[in-house]
């Protein structure tokens, strides 16, 4: 079916996300790191809201998470590592 309002408003927030990682494609980023640096955001978004938007399916194949010391750091996937599974 066609997505809710909540979901189009969802997948907004993940674009201006990767847009934002695509503009700092070289850059890692934690969460609270974007939730501050990402222009759009509401102010209120949680981590844990943030961390959702990563696995809408518009936004998925151009992030890439990485572990470093036991912190979660994203980054923009160049189309090259996307993989269609």
């Amino acid at each position: 079916g066609k997505p809710t309002a909540k979901q189009t408003a969802n997948m907004g927030l993940g674009e201006l996300v990767v847009e934002f990682l695509r503009d700092h494609a070289d850059t890692a980023y934690t969460v609270t790191e974007l939730m501050k640096q990402v222009e759009g955001l509401p102010a209120e978004i949680t981590n844990q809201k943030l961390t959702a938007l990563f696995r809408l399916d518009n936004v998925k194949p151009y992030v890439e998470r990485s572990m470093e010391k036991g912190k979660a750091y994203y980054k923009y996937a160049t189309l090259s590592e996307v993989v269609e599974d």
